[in-house]
C-alpha cells in the first residue's frame, strides 16, 4: 500500500521568474461576453508527466497529459501531476522546490472607462474519485488574496471535495493589468494530521493528482466618462496620454475613475487637477483649452475626490503598523536605559518614503537579519547596565605631561608646568606599559579621565576647546581611538575637568600584545577657519619640519591627566538599579515579576496584560534555573526588546473601529516619537494613566514641554536632514580640479549651518517664510571663511546678520542646497529645480519617460557650452521640450552660485589643454540665469526667484511645509484624502504668522493625529 498526501497553500504573488516542476497554467485575454461571463483563452505550459509503471489509467487520468481537463465558461479545471511521491514534504519543501501551479489573469479588450472586478476565487483540492479515498479535514493553508487573509477550509465528509470559495475578496482590473494566484502542493503525514489522504492499492504505481479548480467571476462597471468630461480629454489630454502615446509613462483614457476603491489612480487624477489648474498642461505647444473646458474638467475632478472622501470617512482609513527607524531605536534605548551607545548600529539604512522621510510605516520592512541584530543589541545594551556579582576594584593612574614625549605622535610642545596646545600638537596619555599598569586600566566597565587645564586665550578671543579620546596605540601604527567628551575651557586658573565613559565602547588593546598601550589623547579643537601655520624646518640633531607656535591662537595647557577604572559611586550602578530596583523580597520570583511588570510596562509604552507578564516571567524563571538572577533577566528582558510591543508603534484597531481616538497611551507615544525620535518619558506616561492627556490644555502644555527639552534637538536633526535631503552632501564628490582649496570637512559645517537654521526658527518663534528668504543665518568660522564674510571665530555655529553684505538668505542661498544639488564640479539647474518643487512646493514633477536622450557630456565641444546652452539643446528634443520648461527656469535662476555655493559671474569649463604644471585650463563663459516659468513668469537669478515664492507662491509653501510636517508626525506619505486637513492646517499656519511651534501644536490637535 502506498499513500500520497498533499496540502494546497494559496498565496498571491508577483509573476515569478523561476521555472517550476509543476505545470504552469496562464489564462490570458480575458474578455468579457455579452452574457456577462468571461470567456477565456488558456495556455498550458510546462507538460504534465506520469510515471506510468505497469498499471492502466482511468480515462479521467489519462487527461492529465494534456494538462487541461475540462473548460466551461468561466472555469479551468487541471489535473496536475509531477510523477514524484511527497510523502511527508512540507509547506516549506514545496515552497524550497517550486512545487506549485500558478494562474495568471491578464485583461484586455475592456471598453474604454470600464474595469473588470475580481470578485470571487474558489480552489478545490481532492482526491481521484476513482480511486477508494477519504478526504480528512483538507484545509487551504492560509490563502491570502490581495494581502487579506481569505479563510481555511474543511471537509470531513468522505469522498467529498474540499473547496474554499473566497468570496467578497475584491481585485480591480484594467486592461493590460495581471492577478497572480500560485498554489503550492506538499505532503502531509498520515497520522491523523488534517490533510489529503490517498490510497492506492494497484502495486507498483506511484502517482499523485490533485485537482484544482479556478473560478473567476467579473462584474464590469460600465460607467465611463461624462460626456463633457470625455470631450475635453479627448481634445486636450488623450493625445499624449492616450492609446497611441504615453508621456511621462501616464496613460489617462484607461485610467480608472473609482477614486474610492483605486486610491493609487485616484492620486493620478489629483496630480492631474493641479497641473491643470496651473497650466501647464497642456504643454505650450497644444491647442489651451477655454476657461469653460478647463473648469468642466476639474470641477469633475474635485467632486469625484470630494465625493471618495467623504465615504472613506465613513469606512475609516487604512492602519500601517509602523516600525521604529533605526535612529529612533538607538534613541529610545538609550532614553530606556540610560545609557548611550551606539545600538543598532549594524542595521541597514532606512528606505527613504517619497517624501524622503525614513519613519514612513509603509518602507519599514522587516528581515530575519534584523531581528537577529535587535537581539544582539539588547543583549549588548543590557550587558552595558545590569552588573553582576560583587563591585570590582578601583583603580587610578596619574599621567604628567613628560609622557606626552614618549608617545612619539603630535608635537611636543612642553613647558614648565604643562602642555601647550594650540592649532596643533597632542598631549598623549600612554597607560599600560608595564603588566602591573596595565592591570590598572580594565576592558570593561565604568572609566573617568581627569585632565588637569586652563586655558590662555586674549581678550575678545574665542576660548579654546578640549576633545578628549581614548583607544589604543600599537607602536608604528596610528592610534585608534574614539572621542568620549568635548568641553570649551574658559578658565585661566587650572582646574579638574572629568571625562566618563563605559570601557567596552572603546578600543581596547589586548593584554597578550607588548606593542599595544592604551592612550588618552587631550587635543584643542578650537577652530577658527584658518587652518595650520606652514611648517618650519628644525634645527639641531633632528632636522625635518614642524608646526611652529601660533602666538595669536588660544592655547590649552594641560598640566596632567589621571585615569580611574571602575570608577563607580555606588554599586549596583543607579542605571542598574532603575530596573533591578532595592526591595525587601531582592531576588525572589515575585520581585522578577515586579520587575518585569515595572519593565515592560515601560519599555512597551502602555500598561501590560497579564497573559504577557506570565510569559514573560516563566521564561524568567525557566532561564534563573541555569544562570543567576541578573543574567537570567538580562536575557529575558532583550527578548522583550525584541517584542512587536517595543519595535512598532502599536496602534490596534479593527476597520469599524478607525474612527475611535487612540488612547492615551497610543497617543503619548505617537507625541513623543514626533518631537523625540524616541518613547514617551514617566510625565507623559503619568498623563496617559490618568486619561487627561487628550485635554486641549494638557496637550498642548505638554508640546511645549517636548519643544523645550534638549531631546526636541533630535526632532531638528531628523526632520531637516529628511525634509531637504541634506542626505545629498554625502552623495556628491566634489571635484578638486575644480576646487582645488575644498575641504570634506565642510560638508558637516554646510549641513550644521541648515539644521541650525531650522532650530533657530523653530524655538525663536519666528515666521517660517524666513526659509524662502531671510536676513540673517547661522554660520561658523569655516563657513564664514568660505562665505567670505566676516563671523565667528570658533567652529559653534552662531546667528549672523547678513544685512550689508551680498549673501543671500533663506534656504536657497545656503551651500548645503547648493551643493548637494550639483555634480561637484558645476550647478546643476535640474537637479536643483526638482528640489525646489519637491522639498519647497510639495510639487513634484513627473518622472522622465524611459526614452529621453541624455545630455552628450562626453562631447568636448558640448563640455564648453553653458549650462544654459546645454539645455536649449535638449529642449530641442520633442519628447524633453514639454517638460523641461516646467522645470529648468527654477534652476536655472541659482546659477549664479557653483557647486560649493559661491557667487560667480562667469562659469568655468574645461578647455581640454593643461598648463605646463599639468592643471586643467579653463574657459570662461558668462552666467545667463534668466528663464521664463509656464504662464510668462520671467525668473532672473536668485533675487527674483525669491521675490516670486514669497508673492505668488506663498500659499504654496505654506502647504508644502504643512505637508511634510504632517507626514513626518504621523509616519506616512499625505494622499489626497488628507487634503482638507492639510489646507485647514495651512490657513491657521497664516493666520498665526508662520509660526512652527504653532503648526506642531496644531497638528497634534488634528484629528489624523489623535486617530489611527
Amino acid at each position: 500500500m502506498l499513500r500520497f498526501f498533499i496540502i494546497a497553500l494559496v498565496t498571491v504573488v508577483s509573476v515569478s521568474s523561476a521555472e517550476p516542476t509543476l505545470p504552469l497554467v496562464k489564462w490570458t485575454n480575458i474578455k468579457l461576453g455579452d452574457d456577462g461571463v468571461l470567456e477565456s483563452t488558456v495556455t498550458a505550459t510546462g507538460g504534465v508527466t506520469i510515471d506510468a509503471g505497469p498499471s492502466t489509467f482511468s480515462p479521467a487520468l489519462q487527461a492529465t497529459k494534456d494538462g487541461v481537463r475540462e473548460i466551461t465558461g468561466n472555469s479551468v479545471v487541471l489535473y496536475l501531476n509531477d510523477g514524484k511521491d511527497h510523502s511527508g514534504d512540507t509547506i516549506e519543501d514545496a515552497i524550497n522546490a517550486n512545487h506549485f501551479a500558478e494562474f495568471v489573469f491578464k485583461v484586455s479588450g475592456l471598453a474604454d472607462g470600464a474595469v473588470l472586478r475580481v470578485t470571487g476565487l474558489s480552489y478545490q483540492a481532492r482526491p481521484n474519485l476513482n480511486r477508494k479515498a477519504q478526504v480528512r479535514g483538507a484545509t487551504l493553508s492560509q490563502p491570502w488574496i490581495d494581502g487579506k487573509l481569505v479563510g481555511e477550509v474543511s471537509q470531513p465528509n468522505l469522498g467529498k471535495v474540499a473547496s474554499y470559495a473566497a468570496h467578497g475578496v475584491e481585485q480591480t482590473m484594467h486592461n493590460g493589468d495581471t492577478f497572480t494566484a500560485r498554489l503550492y502542493f506538499a505532503g502531509i503525514d498520515s497520522d491523523g494530521t488534517p490533510g489529503v489522504r490517498f490510497e492506492d492499492f494497484h502495486t507498483g504505481v506511484r502517482f499523485g493528482n490533485v485537482q484544482v479548480f479556478g473560478r473567476v467571476d467579473a462584474q464590469v462597471k460600465l460607467t465611463a466618462f461624462p460626456s463633457d468630461v470625455h470631450a475635453v480629454l479627448q481634445k486636450h489630454c488623450f493625445a499624449c496620454h492616450g492609446e497611441e502615446k504615453q508621456k511621462g509613462d501616464l496613460r489617462l483614457d484607461t485610467l480608472s475613475i473609482d477614486f474610492l476603491k483605486d486610491r493609487a489612480a485616484s492620486e493620478v487624477w489629483h496630480d492631474a487637477l493641479d497641473v491643470v489648474s496651473t497650466g501647464e498642461m497642456p504643454p505650450k505647444k497644444e491647442p489651451r483649452p477655454s476657461d469653460e473646458a478647463r473648469s468642466v474638467l476639474t470641477s469633475w475632478i474635485r467632486g469625484q475626490l470630494a465625493g471618495a472622501l467623504a465615504a472613506t470617512k465613513k469606512e475609516g482609513a487604512d492602519i500601517v503598523m509602523r516600525r521604529l527607524s533605526k535612529d529612533e531605536y538607538r534613541y529610545t534605548l538609550t532614553d530606556l536605559l540610560g545609557v548611550a551607545g551606539e545600538y543598532g548600529e549594524r542595521l541597514p539604512s532606512e528606505p527613504l518614503s517619497k517624501d524622503g522621510f525614513a519613519n514612513d510605516g509603509a518602507t519599514l520592512g522587516m528581515t530575519a537579519l534584523q531581528m537577529e541584530i535587535y537581539l544582539e543589541s539588547a543583549r549588548a545594551a543590557l550587558a552595558d547596565v545590569l552588573v553582576d556579582g560583587p563591585k570590582p576594584e578601583r583603580t587610578e593612574t596619574r599621567i604628567v605631561d613628560e609622557s606626552a614625549k614618549k608617545a612619539g605622535i603630535g608635537r611636543e610642545n612642553v613647558s614648565s608646568g604643562g602642555h601647550i596646545l594650540d592649532r596643533t600638537g597632542v598631549f598623549a596619555a600612554i597607560f599600560g606599559e608595564d603588566p602591573a599598569e596595565r592591570a590598572k586600566v580594565p576592558a570593561e566597565g565604568r572609566f573617568t579621565i581627569r585632565v588637569k587645564a586652563r586655558a590662555d586665550f586674549k581678550t575678545g578671543q574665542a576660548a579654546p576647546i578640549m576633545r578628549v579620546s581614548y583607544g589604543h596605540h600599537i607602536s608604528g601604527a596610528i592610534p585608534i581611538q574614539k572621542e568620549v567628551g568635548t568641553l570649551e575651557i574658559t578658565d585661566t586658573t587650572a582646574r579638574v575637568y572629568e571625562f566618563s565613559g563605559l570601557a567596552q565602547h572603546f578600543p581596547y588593546a589586548l593584554q597578550s600584545s607588548d606593542l599595544a598601550v592604551q592612550i588618552a589623547a587631550v587635543e584643542n579643537v578650537l577652530n577658527d577657519g584658518q587652518g595650520k601655520l606652514p611648517p618650519v624646518a628644525t634645527k639641531g640633531k633632528k632636522k625635518g619640519k614642524q608646526h611652529e607656535l601660533d602666538p595669536d591662537f588660544p592655547r590649552l595647557i594641560v598640566e596632567s591627566v589621571q585615569f580611574i577604572g571602575n570608577d563607580y559611586p555606588q554599586w549596583p550602578p543607579a542605571d542598574h538599579r532603575r530596573i533591578l530596583f532595592a526591595a525587601p523580597n531582592e531576588g525572589s520570583s515575585e520581585y522578577a515579576r515586579d520587575v518585569l511588570h515595572r519593565f515592560l510596562s515601560r519599555a512597551w509604552r502602555a500598561p501590560i496584560r497579564d497573559a504577557d507578564l506570565a510569559k514573560y516571567h516563566a521564561h524568567f524563571v525557566e532561564l534563573s534555573q541555569q544562570m543567576s538572577f541578573v543574567a537570567a533577566m538580562r536575557e529575558t528582558l532583550a527578548v522583550a526588546l525584541c517584542s512587536p510591543h517595543f519595535l512598532y508603534l502599536v496602534e490596534p484597531r479593527l476597520k469599524t473601529e478607525t474612527s475611535l481616538p487612540l488612547n492615551d497611551y497610543e497617543l503619548a507615544t505617537r507625541l513623543s516619537y514626533f518631537l523625540w525620535s524616541s518613547m514617551p518619558d514617566d510625565a507623559l506616561l503619568d498623563l496617559a494613566a490618568k486619561g487627561t492627556l487628550r485635554q486641549p490644555k494638557v496637550l498642548a502644555a505638554q508640546v511645549e514641554r517636548l519643544l523645550a527639552d534638549d531631546k526636541s534637538q533630535r526632532f531638528v536633526e531628523q526632520f531637516t536632514t529628511q525634509w531637504l535631503d541634506l542626505g545629498g552632501l554625502e552623495r556628491v564628490a566634489v571635484n578638486p580640479q575644480f576646487y582645488p582649496n575644498f575641504d570634506d570637512a565642510l560638508k558637516i559645517d554646510m549641513a550644521g549651518e541648515t539644521k541650525a537654521f531650522f532650530g533657530e526658527i523653530l524655538r525663536s518663534g519666528t515666521s517660517a517664510l524666513q526659509f524662502l528668504d531671510s536676513d540673517w543665518t547661522m554660520i561658523n568660522a569655516p563657513l564664514s571663511k568660505h562665505y567670505r564674510l566676516k563671523g565667528p571665530q570658533s567652529q559653534a555655529l552662531v546667528r549672523v546678520s547678513l544685512a550689508g553684505t551680498q549673501r543671500p538668505g533663506g534656504l536657497l542661498g545656503q551651500a548645503s542646497i547648493l551643493l548637494a544639488n550639483s555634480n561637484g564640479e558645476d550647478s546643476h539647474p535640474i537637479k536643483r529645480a526638482i528640489w525646489i518643487r519637491e522639498r519647497l512646493l510639495h510639487d513634484p514633477p513627473l518622472p522622465p519617460p524611459p526614452n529621453v536622450p541624455a545630455l552628450p557630456a562626453e562631447d568636448p565641444n558640448f563640455a564648453k557650452l553653458s549650462i544654459r546652452e546645454q539645455l536649449q539643446i535638449h529642449r530641442k528634443d520633442p519628447a524633453c521640450a514639454d517638460c523641461h520648461r516646467s522645470i529648468d527656469p527654477w534652476g536655472v535662476a541659482l546659477d549664479h552660485f557653483d557647486a560649493v555655493g559661491l557667487w560667480r559671474d562667469v562659469i568655468r569649463r574645461p578647455s581640454g589643454e593643461k598648463d605646463k604644471k599639468g592643471n586643467p585650463i579653463f574657459d570662461e563663459v558668462p552666467v545667463d540665469a534668466k528663464d521664463s516659468l509656464p504662464g510668462g513668469v520671467t525668473l532672473d537669478g536668485l533675487d527674483s526667484l525669491k521675490t516670486y515664492l514669497m508673492t505668488e507662491r506663498k500659499n504654496q509653501f505654506a502647504e508644502a511645509l504643512v505637508s511634510k510636517f504632517l507626514a513626518y508626525a504621523l509616519g506616512r506619505s499625505i494622499v489626497w484624502s488628507d487634503e482638507e486637513t492639510v489646507k485647514q492646517l495651512a490657513q491657521r499656519f497664516a493666520a498665526n504668522g508662520y509660526k512652527l511651534p504653532a503648526l506642531i501644536a496644531d497638528i497634534v490637535a488634528s484629528k489624523p493625529f489623535l486617530t489611527p
